[in-house]
């Protein structure tokens, strides 16, 4: 079906044979008139399946320049097809430097709160990493509000979006956050705090050394 799907283009880009050191997400506006302009990019992280569980805004940790060039010529072929809004595109960086377009989404993103927000949040903070994160908890959104609490007053956590769980007649809510930190380990220890006290995370169904089995086990079967 593939063949035969792009039997007429000139170049097929095959993930499973890329080897991927960074997943970039970038999002680029296009207005009215066809001009565009894009936000800054952020890093797309994901499980051992490729299913993208979180996404981080690093001010020390950019993207490379042809990623973002990539992005707004896409973006552009967009625009003189007539599109105009917000569209968003995850870019591949491979070992040897070269970028690949892999996924493109003529509308709003999972990470466009993020790059909305993050850098007035960035700002009052003074914390350079933002990390945008799937949370579920086994209660209601009252009960999840008290059990971080801390993280809000400091200014550690903020939620952008809550589904009641109970309230919709189901055991457990879910929530977007939003996790802020001076560097990335600083978040992921956050998490981890967070984690013991029964917030789970979209990407931690299993245990890291399950993961990990799981993970080898999946490039065997590719080989």
């Amino acid at each position: 079906r593939a063949i035969e799907r792009f039997a007429n283009a000139e170049r097929v880009v095959v993930e499973t044979f890329l080897h991927v050191i960074r997943n970039d997400s970038v999002q680029v506006a296009v207005l009215p008139d066809g001009t565009t302009f894009d936000y800054p990019p952020t890093l797309q992280i994901a499980n051992y399946r490729g299913v993208h569980t979180s996404s981080i805004e690093d001010a020390s940790d950019p993207a490379p320049a042809a990623v973002r060039n990539l992005a707004l010529a896409s973006a552009a072929a967009g625009a003189a097809k007539g599109f105009r809004g917000v569209c968003g595109f995850d870019v591949l960086t491979d070992g040897s430097g070269g970028s690949f377009v892999v996924d493109l989404n003529f509308r709003i993103c999972a990470s466009t709160g993020l790059v909305l927000l993050a850098p007035e949040l960035m700002s009052v903070r003074n914390r350079p990493v933002i990390q945008q994160v799937t949370a579920y908890f086994g209660g209601s959104a009252d009960d999840f509000a008290r059990a971080v609490a801390p993280e809000i007053a400091s200014g550690a956590l903020v939620p952008i979006a809550s589904f009641d769980g109970p309230m919709a007649g189901q055991g457990s809510s879910e929530f977007t956050l939003l996790l802020f930190g001076r560097e990335r380990r600083e978040t992921e220890l956050l998490m981890r705090s967070l984690n013991r006290r029964g917030v789970n995370f979209k990407g931690w169904e299993a245990p890291f050394w399950q993961q990990a089995q799981q993970r080898l086990a999946h490039l065997m079967r590719k080989r």
